[in-house]
């Protein structure tokens, strides 16, 4: 919700309060030049901190412990293949690219992760991530098997293949955000929130995001690590799902925890034109927490939704 200063003042701030704000709530104004700080993780940090005192004192510990370092990767209209970006030529050999039909996956994006403010252990061993995954065959369904995509890492040269039929390079601004779990992640069930816990948190979440994300508040967005945005159900719940063949369960909450976003692609970011073949799915590579960690992408699982 959003009041203008002119409304509030304008019919005086206790009559304006008294109409729009329930007992025991609250404004939360910027300053411009407060506003333009929260571009940094630091004050997101102190915003978050301040909400969930006024929001959900009891659970503020774990809020903040939710709390988790993402990327938002807005396509832009540059085309500079020496930064990184979605779609281009393959980064990798043929025989690295081929899914069990010997067929070349298909690019989808590369990230330099010198470009990223990463404070992690795991990226001293890694210097590029290039994702790959199968497009041709979505109408038999999605694509989650262990062939069907691909994370590799290293340097890169770009090589001969047999096809130059390839998209152009696009590359995207990168806006780092103190990222939040969405209402329906598996956390809030591994730790027993009740419905009213998850509907303040809900709560405390959208307005947090407003603040982060602005006039973006309701666009789907490409992203870089934090944390997935469902369109369906839990993405972590998925991943755990598909990758050890488990069958619904409420005990799949447990273990979909240890997943966490690598990359998140959604046509509803932008329309690259591999989407007219593949459909208007949004497209995440997850990853397990203690796998980032080692710096190891052989054991990613792919999961896409759509509306």
């Amino acid at each position: 919700m959003e009041i203008y200063f002119d409304t509030i003042f304008g019919h005086g701030l206790d009559y304006s309060a008294k109409n729009f704000m329930q007992t025991g709530g609250a404004l939360v104004g910027l300053t411009s030049s407060e506003k333009e700080s929260l571009s940094t993780i630091d004050i997101q940090q102190k915003l978050l901190s301040l909400l969930a005192e006024n929001i959900m004192p009891n659970q503020k510990a774990l809020i903040l412990d939710f709390a988790k370092i993402g990327f938002i990767c807005m396509p832009n209209d540059e085309k500079d293949l020496n930064k990184s970006h979605y779609l281009g030529s393959p980064k990798h050999g043929k025989k690295e690219i081929e899914d069990h039909s010997k067929d070349e996956l298909f690019h989808l994006a590369t990230l330099n992760l010198k470009e990223f403010d990463l404070n992690s252990k795991w990226v001293d061993n890694v210097q590029m991530l290039s994702f790959y995954i199968k497009i041709n065959d979505s109408e038999n369904g999605w694509p989650e098997e262990k062939d069907d995509f691909k994370v590799l890492n290293g340097n890169y040269k770009v090589t001969n293949h047999l096809s130059e039929d390839f998209e152009d390079v696009i590359n995207f601004n990168i806006q780092p955000i103190l990222d939040l779990p969405g209402y329906d992640h598996s956390l809030l069930y591994h730790y027993k929130f009740t419905e009213d816990d998850r509907k303040k948190f809900e709560i405390l979440r959208t307005v947090y995001m407003h603040f982060i994300l602005g006039e973006n508040i309701n666009s789907e967005v490409n992203k870089f690590l934090g944390y997935p945005d469902s369109i369906q159900n839990c993405v972590a719940y998925e991943a755990e799902r598909i990758f050890n063949k488990r069958a619904y369960s409420d005990e799949i909450f447990n273990e979909a925890i240890d997943w966490c976003l690598l990359l998140q692609v959604s046509p509803y970011c932008k329309w690259f034109d591999f989407f007219d073949e593949f459909g208007d799915g949004s497209i995440y590579f997850m990853i397990r927490k203690d796998d980032l960690s080692a710096g190891d992408f052989t054991k990613c699982q792919v999961v896409v939704q759509n509306t």
